[in-house]
């Protein structure tokens, strides 16, 4: 197809989202590109959505895993309410290069949908699967959703402990290696899985004294260590908890995650709506809200556990 091979030869930029899915999707354009060499890889979060509706995409950029920009030549997401505009969101029209797919367990299934035929091979098939299990939690137990003996649960960490600049370096990594080979590659990858490892070790020593259970709801405040979300820990301890309210640190400010228990009945309501309402965004079953310091944080906490806990859903129905 004309445009496929359009695409494949004009990119030059690819902004993507700094977690696993957004990462394994980069590298399935770097890796069926034919500019591969030309293209800059833009790791890119959550904390840009202030400014994201102010900022220019240079020509042929694609931005994937992350909020819609008009300036992009291609664009795949699958977050609930991508568009920071309300203009954009009116403007915007779907097709092959603009895909909006809400509700698709990760991009890269999009990305395979769209795009597969242009790799007939298997090379992406456990990436995309685990991307699916990663960023949906599809987990079977909390046991498996901690389990770093997963190389893919151990790559999606330390992507999360990484430096822009080495997030930068994971998609050329994946577009040409084993999820092994990945993690064995460089030194600072070596060092990033050694650290990533450490953090488990002092997390399930710790995990206990950093939660607070009112016997629905678990607040999680590990905003005092500068280590990636642990989101499935709490219910290693509280199996039964309906949701996880965490406070955690990121470069620049705090983040305020909740989710809903995947182990039991989904919620009635949109989190990721309701996350909306604070300045966020998210899935139905999984929301977060970025913030300046740890005031504003402990703040939205607390109202999104109130929330949550009493039922004010008003508004965010999942339907």
């Amino acid at each position: 197809m004309k445009w496929q091979y359009d695409w494949q030869k004009c990119l030059r930029r690819v902004y993507f989202h700094a977690d696993f899915d957004g990462v394994v999707s980069a590298a399935m354009l770097l890796r069926w590109s034919l500019t591969a060499e030309a293209i800059s890889l833009c790791p890119v979060d959550y904390h840009l959505k202030p400014l994201w509706g102010q900022q220019s995409l240079p020509p042929w950029s694609a931005v994937v895993d992350f909020l819609y920009h008009p300036d992009a030549y291609l664009w795949i997401d699958h977050h609930a309410n991508p568009f920071v505009l309300p203009e954009w969101a009116k403007e915007f029209r779907s097709g092959q290069l603009m895909c909006w797919s809400e509700g698709a367990p990760c991009c890269p299934v999009v990305i395979q949908g769209l795009f597969g035929s242009v790799d007939s091979s298997e090379f992406f098939r456990e990436y995309a699967f685990w991307s699916s299990i990663v960023d949906s939690g599809a987990y079977r137990s909390p046991q498996e959703a901690t389990d770093l003996k997963n190389p893919y649960l151990l790559a999606s960490r330390v992507i999360g402990m990484a430096s822009e600049a080495v997030q930068a370096q994971f998609p050329q990594l994946i577009a040409r290696l084993s999820i092994d080979e990945v993690l064995q590659h460089q030194p600072d990858v070596v060092e990033l899985v050694e650290a990533a490892n450490s953090v488990e070790s002092q997390v399930r020593q710790r995990l206990v004294d950093m939660l607070e259970f009112d016997g629905s709801v678990v607040l999680f405040d590990q905003s005092e260590y500068a280590w990636p979300y642990q989101r499935y820990h709490p219910y290693l301890v509280y199996p039964d908890a309906a949701f996880v309210v965490g406070i955690y640190a990121k470069r620049l400010g705090f983040e305020v995650s909740v989710g809903a228990n995947p182990w039991k009945a989904k919620p009635a309501f949109h989190l990721g709506r309701l996350c909306e309402s604070f300045g966020g965004g998210g899935h139905a079953q999984v929301g977060g809200v970025t913030t300046n310091n740890i005031a504003d944080a402990q703040r939205v906490a607390q109202e999104l556990r109130r929330a949550v806990k009493i039922g004010a859903f008003q508004g965010f129905r999942a339907d």
